[in-house]
């Protein structure tokens, strides 16, 4: 008996089923099975039979569609394919990626990779764990790393503002003579070394980055960063500088090289000091209000001492009540915790009351004092008075030409290094380190630099198109995960349907459904 077709009606949509009559032994008549080919178009013999092969696999697909995009615009394959080849390039953007999207330790890599797009886009990627390590170690080499800071320097065009700024990376590692102790900036009591990293301000993304070992001061980091920022032939530019960097040694340092920078005044200078308590009754006049994002601000230039120099500067006063109500709780809660600590503690000695204060205000403990002729903590008014002044007040010297707002605005776009380093040392899970090699440990923090190009530029892009309005950084992946690349018996691969949310997200990065 020959099948044929037939339309079926359910709920006002027509569907083609095959339709295969069979005799029926027990019932002694003739039955029909049924199968769904498909939806309707006007032709029966045009209606396609639905999975004709049965899937294989499904592939992770959706989220690394935004990471292509960016690869793509900022030329970066074809740049490290130019300096490393093509299994090297894939490599190193196939786990920059991981980073990214599943971070997970090199031993799991070939496990998530044949499970992702990337066992077909990028076939030539190193997925061995020993391999891996060998990879690192080669790509780790610092002449190999300059060569392709360069390449992204010409590549994006970088002329003038830099941002650069430098933090810490502990290790347990004890064989590699990189991780000593320093002044850590995260406070773990663990070896670290330092690395700092210079990122362009107009593209939003770094171009170079370097590691030092833990104990050399930041004078000596700033000095090689400027020497390997010249060899990359950028001649004229602007160094956009943190607090931990000021120091007169880098401030002479920038002056002997011959290069602008902002950098925001220490209190712990005295000079800086001085001019802050010398104005700090002169800068609340109306002659110095101006306006900024639509708040009020003070503003008044300087000029200071610095070492043998006299830089100019900003002196800028934010009015904040909200600060001066949080200055005001901590000083009372600190106040009780000493207390009931006393109080615990039995302790009438003037000299162990005064361990107590240090122990629980430490570097607030100048608010406090013990007051012998009521017997009793009481709050030191002069020190707070001069710390109420201080308030709200802060000073950007500059080398070169800005007015007020232009030294400001210029300063605070450093944010996105802040940025920079929360990602690299929370969202990609570097910290802490457990290598057994220098090249080793400089390849690793390679691929990381790679890494932070590619989320901060689509951060960047998340921001300009608004999806930032709309969807958090990870959400926005985890969205986009839902969207899978199907592999059948017969080789083919389809792509799932696109959800709604997925194609609002997807038409900012060029996509295009096959």
């Amino acid at each position: 008996m020959n099948s044929f077709r037939r339309i079926k009606n359910i709920n006002k949509q027509n569907y083609v089923y095959e339709i295969r009559p069979y005799y029926d032994k027990e019932l002694r008549k003739i039955r029909q099975k049924s199968t769904y080919i498909g939806k309707y178009r006007g032709n029966l013999d045009e209606a396609k039979k639905v999975r004709e092969k049965l899937p294989v696999q499904a592939l992770s697909y959706g989220e690394f569609i935004p990471l292509f995009d960016i690869i793509s615009e900022l030329n970066l394959y074809r740049m490290l394919e130019s300096k490393l080849g093509e299994k090297y390039t894939q490599t190193i953007l196939g786990l920059a990626m991981s980073k990214i999207v599943t971070p997970i330790a090199m031993y799991g890599i070939e496990s998530w990779v044949e499970g992702t797009i990337l066992s077909k886009e990028y076939n030539k990627m190193i997925i061995k764990s020993q391999s891996i390590s060998n990879f690192l170690k080669h790509v780790g080499k610092e002449e190999i790393i300059q060569k392709v800071s360069k390449e992204i320097i010409k590549n994006i065009g970088t002329v003038s503002t830099l941002i650069y700024d430098i933090t810490s990376i502990s290790s347990y590692s004890k064989l590699i003579n990189l991780f000593e102790y320093g002044y850590n900036r995260d406070k773990d009591d663990l070896p670290q070394i330092n690395y700092s990293v210079v990122i362009d301000k107009k593209s939003n993304i770094p171009i170079m980055f370097d590691i030092y070992s833990g104990s050399i001061i930041d004078v000596s980091s700033l000095k090689n960063t400027v020497e390997k920022i010249k060899s990359a032939g950028i001649k004229d530019f602007v160094l956009i500088m943190d607090r931990g960097l000021f120091s007169v040694g880098n401030i002479e340092e920038m002056y002997e090289a011959e290069i602008g920078f902002i950098i925001p005044g220490i209190l712990s200078n005295k000079a800086v000091k001085e001019t802050i308590a010398n104005l700090s009754d002169k800068i609340e006049d109306v002659k110095s209000l101006k306006k900024y994002n639509d708040k009020p601000i003070f503003t008044k230039g300087v000029r200071i001492k610095i070492g043998e120099r006299e830089i100019r500067g900003y002196l800028y006063y934010k009015p904040e009540k909200a600060e001066k109500e949080v200055f005001y709780l901590k000083l009372y809660e600190m106040l009780k915790q000493i207390e009931t600590k006393i109080l615990k503690r039995k302790c009438e000695n003037k000299d162990k009351i005064e361990k107590i204060i240090e122990e629980i205000a430490v570097e607030n403990k100048r608010f406090y004092e013990w007051n012998e002729k009521k017997k009793k903590v009481d709050f030191n008014s002069d020190e707070v008075n001069k710390q109420l002044k201080m308030m709200g007040k802060f000073i950007l010297l500059y080398r070169g030409n800005y007015n007020w707002e232009e030294c400001l605005e210029t300063y605070n776009s450093r944010s996105i290094i802040e940025e920079g380093f929360d990602i690299l040392k929370n969202d990609l899970q570097i910290m802490p380190l457990n290598v057994k090699n220098e090249d080793t440990l400089r390849g690793l923090i390679f691929i990381h630099f790679i890494s932070m190009i590619l989320r901060m530029k689509l951060q960047a892009k998340m921001k300009k198109s608004k999806l930032n309005e709309k969807y958090t950084f990870n959400l926005m992946l985890l969205e986009l995960k839902k969207l899978k690349k199907i592999e059948l018996e017969n080789g083919k691969t389809i792509t799932t349907i696109l959800t709604k949310k997925q194609k609002e997200i997807l038409k900012y990065f060029h996509y295009v459904p096959k």
